[in-house]
């Protein structure tokens, strides 16, 4: 009686906890893959990821970065992109769901030039919270939404970048994120319209883009 008593209360206490998943975590500049240590993910934390972001100023790609990393279920399988004056940065996130899986490796869909009828003020503003300008730039493809990002970094790295242009409907359907690689931990706050639309919900974010761009900035 005293032992199922006492694997029931076990039992009863790592339902409560849950399965801590583990996952690889790395970076690679150079092409998409890498090998790293692995690491216990937080709880909100379900998913091993892959993910891929580019950054391109001036229709050059500058950086690509590949990384494996703990991510929240949400994120998974999903694709998007930001436009500002000059740059753009698009992201694409795959996963897997098992104690150190290998995602799928991300392939960016081709990418859509035609104008969409929408236009948006744009700017990037480093140190900053606030961005402004009169600039109007005019979106492309699946980028139908104004957003205003602003990313704030700390650890490692402490700044703050705030950018307005155009985006995907994917980023726009974050409001607030926090991510967190290595020692560096950052949090975006994020408000879109659309044709007037105001848009504000939970999903996916562009988490580590910026950081990533700072990251080529000051190295």
């Amino acid at each position: 009686m005293n032992f199922l008593l006492l694997f029931t209360i076990i039992f009863l206490d790592l339902t409560a906890r849950g399965h801590a998943l583990s996952c690889i975590q790395c970076v690679n500049q150079d092409e998409a893959k890498c090998s790293g240590p692995s690491i216990v993910c937080h709880p909100s934390q379900n998913a091993c990821a892959s993910s891929y972001t580019v950054i391109m100023i001036g229709g050059m790609e500058i950086n690509k970065q590949f990384l494996r990393h703990c991510e929240s279920r949400a994120a998974c399988d999903k694709h998007g992109s930001i436009s500002v004056p000059d740059g753009r940065i698009k992201k694409i996130t795959n996963c897997c769901f098992s104690d150190n899986c290998t995602p799928p490796s991300p392939v960016f869909p081709p990418d859509k030039k035609n104008k969409n009828g929408v236009r948006c003020p744009s700017c990037y503003a480093p140190n900053n919270r606030t961005c402004t300008s009169e600039y109007i730039m005019e979106c492309l493809g699946d980028e139908n939404r104004c957003i205003t990002k602003v990313d704030t970094f700390s650890g490692a790295i402490r700044s703050t970048v705030a950018m307005r242009g155009c985006a995907s409907k994917e980023v726009c359907e974050i409001s607030h994120y926090e991510s967190e690689f290595g020692n560096i931990k950052s949090t975006a706050d994020i408000f879109c319209t659309g044709r007037g639309v105001a848009l504000r919900n939970n999903l996916y974010l562009l988490g580590l883009s910026a950081m990533l761009l700072l990251l080529k900035l000051i190295t």
